[in-house]
């Protein structure tokens, strides 16, 4: 298979931890701002939107959810484990959402030229390939075949990849719209595993990104399947702090297999520390359908007696006391 210009970006973990959130700007720069520092990109027209936000539910499998869909009861035995959700699986799919995209616009009609393009392995695919001059938007799709995806570990992908993404030279930014058709991520030991249907948007704002999340995200050693609908975080990076800040979206939904849905959001924005690999300070809420929720609230580490957060509830029947808890 012949390589026209072009590289697959090959991300530099895979962790679903605080490590790999924090990084997410960085991976922003990279996938998406590239382009604004190139002489050579073509400036699109003003008047060419950004693309919309993908429709709630239109980025899932297509099939009908396969968990618990009545709201969820919050309870002292899953209430952390929601307020994480978020957390635990938006890295699964953000880390594999930019591999195929070029960096500027001006490689992307270079890649838009080739007949054929591919990663050096074999491993990948890569057909359909187009780039619009008038509207400065690539479309490729890909077909992995145990890629690895990740520099530092074996974490490989198979299945289906397409992208749409724009560049800007000013104005919204650059956006990638990335839907996955069964994608496969997993370590070589297939533990974990992880299969991906539905679309993520991202779009670049001062010192990172904005992501929105349409996606269904299987656990294929237990069968249980979780749904990321609507689910919007902003990600922006502090260097000279050395601390990412993460804001969740009023009306994030999230459908665990067990307990049914739950709305996320961040009241106050979440701070994570470089150099500490987790929280310092921020606050996440999990809302039941009825407006009950519990509040994690993120603490530094002189709190005494030592812990980095409390959970509380408010008008949640079923979460009984005050919980406190470390990273």
């Amino acid at each position: 298979m012949k390589k026209v210009g072009y590289s697959l970006k090959k991300s530099g973990g895979f962790r679903c931890g605080w490590a790999l959130l924090a990084a997410l700007a960085l991976l922003a720069v990279l996938a998406l701002a590239a382009c604004s520092s190139s002489s050579s990109t073509p400036a699109a027209p003003a008047d060419v939107p950004i693309t919309p936000s993908p429709t709630p539910g239109a980025g899932t499998s297509g099939d009908p959810y396969p968990g618990e869909t009545d709201p969820a009861a919050i309870n002292d035995d899953n209430a952390q484990h929601l307020l994480m959700s978020l957390f635990e699986l938006s890295p699964i799919v953000t880390n594999v959402s930019h591999m195929l995209m070029p960096d500027s616009a001006a490689e992307a009609k270079t890649v838009e030229a080739g007949i054929e393009m591919g990663d050096e392995s074999g491993q990948v695919e890569v057909s359909d390939v187009s780039f619009d001059d008038a509207t400065a938007v690539f479309e490729a799709t890909a077909t992995f075949t145990d890629f690895q995806a990740a520099v530092d570990e074996p974490v490989f992908v198979s299945g289906s990849l397409e992208v749409r993404a724009g560049y800007r030279t000013s104005g919204a930014g650059d956006w990638l719209v990335s839907t996955f058709n069964d994608l496969v991520a997993q370590d070589s030991s297939g533990t974990p595993s992880f299969t991906l249907n539905g679309e993520v948007l991202t779009a670049t704002v001062a010192g990172g990104f904005v992501v929105t999340m349409n996606v269904d995200v299987e656990d294929n050693n237990s069968g249980k399947v979780y749904r990321l609908e609507g689910a919007e975080a902003t990600v922006v990076d502090n260097a000279t702090a050395g601390t990412s800040t993460i804001t969740v979206a009023e009306g994030s939904k999230y459908y665990d297999y067990d307990a049914g849905y739950i709305y996320l959001s961040t009241p106050q924005p979440l701070v994570i520390s470089w150099a500490l690999d987790h929280p310092i300070g921020g606050q996440i809420k999990a809302e039941e359908e009825g407006g009950g929720y519990v509040l994690l609230t993120a603490t530094d580490d002189t709190a005494t007696p030592p812990y980095h957060f409390t959970v509380i509830g408010y008008g949640v029947t079923g979460f009984t006391d005050i919980h406190e808890g470390s990273w």
